[in-house]
């Protein structure tokens, strides 16, 4: 009777710690808000993109990875990866990832584009330091410009630098 009792206890207090343990890992991990600007590009530019998350949640949170993809990219394996990670944020803090992205030209610029932002990040962990890491993506729009022709003041400065030039060849010849 003893050794059935002892075994009962055992189980019971296994069965809790394990069902604590799967509860709290299975709870997701954080919350964040996620911000990305700009919102408005021109194709055929460099544009350094910044990614803020904010830990809106009630623990603090690792971001292991961070990643920036866009509507036009065709290949699923093809994205911008941060190399400032990990970074570990406070509950209420934020940090805020750079990008450089060339824009491609030829692209759509009638209608709005999409940025995805996808973030990997965990919770406090029980056993160790960090609990199971978990995935959150988060979408932006985007409005592509055209790239412009060149303007009025392009085209101006090469008519100056052409009359300039003219003026220069002719006082040349009236002095031979």
């Amino acid at each position: 009777m003893k050794m059935t009792n002892a075994l009962t206890a055992v189980l019971l207090v296994g069965m809790l710690l394990g069902s604590s343990f799967l509860a709290t890992e299975n709870v997701r991990a954080w919350d964040a808000s996620v911000s990305v600007t700009p919102s408005s590009v021109i194709e055929g530019d460099s544009v350094t993109f910044e990614v803020t998350v904010t830990n809106t949640g009630s623990e603090a949170m690792k971001i292991t990875s961070i990643y920036l993809g866009f509507d036009w990219m065709t290949d699923a394996n093809q994205f911008y990866s941060s190399r400032e990670v990990p970074q570990v944020l406070p509950v209420g803090e934020s940090y805020t990832f750079t990008f450089e992205v060339e824009i491609p030209e030829g692209i759509d610029t009638e209608n709005m584009h999409q940025v995805g932002v996808e973030i990997e990040a965990a919770g406090p962990g029980i056993i160790d330091e960090w609990g199971f890491s978990y995935t959150n993506e988060y979408y932006a729009d985007l409005s592509v410009e055209p790239a412009s022709s060149p303007g009025f003041s392009a085209i101006s400065a090469i008519g100056v630098i052409g009359i300039v030039s003219l003026i220069a060849v002719m006082r040349k010849r009236k002095t031979i």
